[in-house]
């Protein structure tokens, strides 16, 4: 909303909000200093109103994207975090939590502080997740506790698989008296570090030493043990393949507090996509074949599967 402009109308947008009366019927919105005061059919213009009307509007209830590559500190000369925050707001997110690859690592009450101060005020409401370990090396904790009271919503060694099994179990007993959310990437590493895409026919046609489906699903194993074992919640990050879904979906049943994502990528592209070897498209977790992907969206659906990444 521009500054000039304390008065705000959309005008018949499709609303996608499954708690309004309104969920998928199209409709008005009056917005009064950032506060939506009416919706409704033929809503009138006022005078000095800014008025926006164009094909095809949609509105929704603000989305919140549970993985957002935060850079600053250490790498502002690709995105800082107010960049990041403009983004987001821009594509309709109004909260993001960072999985930063700082420079140095969030990883103490310092690193958190650092980034809400830089995000105080911004209409896209920043929550931050420290590191796991210590400078994220998978190795010994990180000052988890001192995190949380400075602000920290997560815990997460960016795009680590959490290897080491003692390190995992050690941070959901440690979370678990302030309720601390413990996130990992599910994998084993010594199936999957040489692998450079989804095991498979594509694999095999590109000559690319590929990554099975068993790596992603001995990691969804082994976090669910460890999960059971300490009794904790547990979210990970993004899951890929047919087991991976069975396996969390027997763990929801079976009563433990566990939550997964899906990237966007894998809902829309295939390995398949990867015969001419584009680079933009080499992912962790990679790409699977469209089986696969059609059963992601499945789950997700269902709620097998909890948020898109």
């Amino acid at each position: 909303m521009s500054q000039e402009k304390q008065t705000v109308l959309i005008k018949n947008a499709s609303i996608v909000d499954k708690q309004s009366p309104f969920h998928l019927k199209k409709a008005d919105i009056l917005i009064e200093k950032g506060t939506i005061v009416e919706i409704g059919k033929n809503l009138k213009e006022t005078f000095g109103s800014e008025v926006i009307k164009e094909d095809d509007l949609h509105a929704s209830i603000g989305w919140m994207d549970m993985h957002t590559n935060v850079q600053d500190p250490g790498f502002e000369f690709k995105e800082d975090i107010n960049s990041a925050l403009n983004a987001a707001a821009s594509g309709g997110f109004t909260e993001v939590l960072s999985c930063s690859t700082t420079k140095p690592v969030v990883d103490n009450k310092s690193g958190i502080e650092y980034q809400l101060m830089k995000s105080k005020g911004h209409a896209c409401k920043l929550h931050v997740s420290g590191a796991l370990s210590q400078k994220s090396e998978g190795l010994e904790l990180a000052e988890m506790f001192d995190m949380h009271n400075a602000g920290a919503k997560a815990f997460y060694d960016y795009k680590s698989n959490v290897n080491n099994s003692q390190l995992l179990k050690l941070s959901l007993l440690y979370a678990k008296p302030f309720d601390g959310l413990v996130m990992c990437l599910p994998d084993e590493n010594y199936l999957s570090e040489n692998g450079v895409i989804h095991e498979g026919e594509i694999s095999t046609i590109n000559g690319l030493q590929g990554i099975p489906v068993i790596a992603e699903e001995i990691g969804v194993q082994r976090a669910l043990k460890i999960l059971e074992y300490s009794e904790h919640r547990l979210h990970l990050t993004s899951i890929s393949t047919t087991g991976a879904i069975d396996l969390v979906k027997k763990a929801k049943q079976k009563g433990l507090n566990i939550t997964s994502g899906v990237s966007v990528a894998n809902l829309f592209f295939t390995d398949k996509n990867l015969l001419d070897f584009d680079s933009n498209l080499k992912l962790r977790p990679p790409l699977r074949d469209d089986k696969v992907r059609k059963s992601l969206i499945k789950a997700l659906i269902s709620g097998d599967i909890d948020v898109v990444i």
